[in-house]
Formats: C-alpha cells, structure tokens, sequence
C-alpha cells in the first residue's frame, strides 16, 4: 500500500516563513553598532518594523503561529526604540530658550518662511547647517541680522553652517579657517567638503556659549550615505565623546543634524540622561527624508538638553528643504 505524500507548504507560507527570518535578522541589527549600510537599515528598521506588525497579522490569520510570533517580537524590537511619551507638562519657568533649526539642503530652503519662524516662535538660538552664500545672502536681505544680530559661520557649499543667536555668543570651539562673530565664504576647493583639525572631512560644527553659561553646539554630523561610510560611525563616536568630556554642572544644548536617531544605539547611548525633542509624533517623531510624495520616516533631526526642559516642541515643515525643521522651547 502505497503512503500519500505530504504536500509541500504552499508559497504563502514561505513567503510568511522568509518574512519572519528578514525581520528576525533586521531586529538583530538594529542592536548592534556600526555605519555604513548598517546605519541605513537602521535608520529604515521602525518602518520594516510596521510592515513586520502587518505580515505578523496575516501570518496569525493562516495559523501560522511561530512565524507570526517571531515577527511580531522582531517589529517590537525595531519599533519600541523610536516610540517616545509626549512632552511632561513643564510649567514655563523664569528662563526660556527657544532653538529653531533647519537644514538649508544646500541653500534650497525657503529664507522667508525660517524667517517666519524665526519671528513667530520668538527664536533666541538658530542654527542651520549647508549653509551657501548665496542663501546667507538671502536670509539677510530678509532681515535675519536684525533679528539675530550675533552670527558665526562659513558659507560656500552644503558643508557650511551658521548659527545665530539673540544675546551675545562667546565662541568656544570653531572649525579651521572660521572667525567668531563673522560668517565668512569658503575658500576651500570647488566640489570639495570642509575638513577638520585632523585634515577629516566634516561638516562645519560650531560651539558658542550664551551669556547665562549654556553651551550650544550646532550640529551637522557626517551622513551613513557618504564617502567614506566610516566616517559616519568616526562622527557619532567623537559626539559621544565630546558630550562626556562637558562638565556635569554645564548646561547644554545640542541642535541640528545629527543623521541619526532612537534606531541607532550609538545615538541612544550618548543621548542617555538627555531631554531629546521635538518628541511624542505619532507612530513617532520623523524628520527625513522630505522628498515630494515620500513622507518622512526617521528623525535625524534633534534638539537635545541638559539642564534644560523643552516644555514646547514641533516639526517645521519649510519649503525648498529636504528635512522638517525642529523647533523647541526650552524651560528652567
């Protein structure tokens, strides 16, 4: 007598099978540090992680319950990092600090509507990293230096920077070649980037101390996307270490670009003990990319804290830039 063989698993259910091992191995790495196309997955792992919910579902309606399980656990672990509360309800204390940021996308953005900004939520701090100079020139035919008359920076490509602030500024810590109190063209090679005090290439980072003692440092750290892909991790180390070596006592605040996110244990480990906004955005806070259609999906864009408490916080949605600009009121 002759025994029937058993069917073969219907393509679904492979395809439920290899769905749960893609998102058991993305869950794993997004744990563990690195750049490069590492980063990337990272920075893309909470989105995975919503489609994982999605196949973890169909997976539980076919009764295929291992998979379903291991799909569900690896979303979490994709998701959960990026999930952060709403603002606590901080009641405005006797001092206030509101910090805009916008990433110009190269001298793209709309100078008009940041100056809208600038004027609407009262800005005391503004930093805005690719900075050109002939965007500068355009902020300041609109007015900015009225507005924010104590600038530094240097324009001339998108690895340019300038923050301006309404109170005067001590400069602490400045790229090679930038001069406290000016914003000044690159004079660097055509095409090139800027380098730092090691020769590296950079973007512009610019430290400057307010008069009540708060340093802020802008922020414009090296992307996963580009060459060479080692200096993003290089980058987010020398943060780590940068905001180690600060007096406990200092207060700080950090704003900017940081090309990178909760979804990065880098990130998450030197913005440990840190009040980290805009946050509490639903399914959670993103930032990039802005690209015409394509909604953003990570947060890269931060104002980080300490010794401060952002009591007010939002996304800034400017024309002409491929990121949401971040705005926060900061409380003590």
């Amino acid at each position: 007598m002759s025994r029937a063989r058993p069917h073969p698993p219907a393509r679904g259910s492979r395809m439920l099978t290899v769905g749960a091992g893609g998102l058991a191995l993305a869950a794993v790495a997004s744990l563990v540090d690195g750049g490069g196309w590492l980063a990337q997955l990272q920075a893309a792992a909470p989105l995975l992680g919503v489609l994982g919910i999605l196949l973890a579902v169909v997976a539980g309606f076919r009764r295929r319950f291992v998979p379903a399980l291991v799909t569900l656990v690896a979303s979490l672990v994709t998701i959960v990092p990026v999930l952060t509360t709403p603002l606590d309800d901080v009641p405005h204390g006797s001092r206030t600090l509101s910090v805009l940021s916008v990433n110009t996308y190269i001298g793209e953005a709309d100078p008009a509507r940041i100056i809208a900004e600038v004027d609407t939520r009262d800005v005391d701090v503004l930093v805005l990293p690719e900075m050109t100079d002939a965007f500068w020139q355009r902020l300041t035919a609109h007015g900015l230096r009225e507005r924010l008359p104590h600038v530094t920076g240097r324009a001339g490509r998108g690895s340019g920077m300038v923050i301006a602030t309404r109170q005067p500024a001590t400069c602490v810590d400045l790229p090679p070649g930038m001069t406290c109190g000016r914003v000044e063209p690159d004079r660097s090679a055509p095409g090139g980037v800027s380098r730092d005090a090691e020769g590296r290439p950079a973007f512009d980072q610019i430290v400057v101390d307010l008069p009540d003692g708060t340093r802020v440092k802008g922020v414009h750290l090296w992307s996963p996307r580009l060459s060479p892909t080692s200096r993003w991790r290089e980058n987010q180390e020398e943060m780590a270490r940068w905001i180690a070596a600060q007096p406990a006592d200092r207060r700080l605040v950090l704003a900017g670009d940081f090309n990178a996110g909760r979804s990065h244990p880098v990130f998450r480990g030197y913005g440990a003990g840190l009040d980290d906004s805009p946050r509490g955005g639903l399914p959670w806070t993103r930032t990039w990319p802005r690209w015409g259609p394509i909604p953003p999906f990570v947060q890269i864009d931060h104002v980080l804290a300490r010794g401060w408490r952002a009591s007010e916080s939002q996304t800034v949605s400017v024309p002409g830039s491929d990121h949401l600009g971040v705005w926060t009121l900061l409380t003590r």
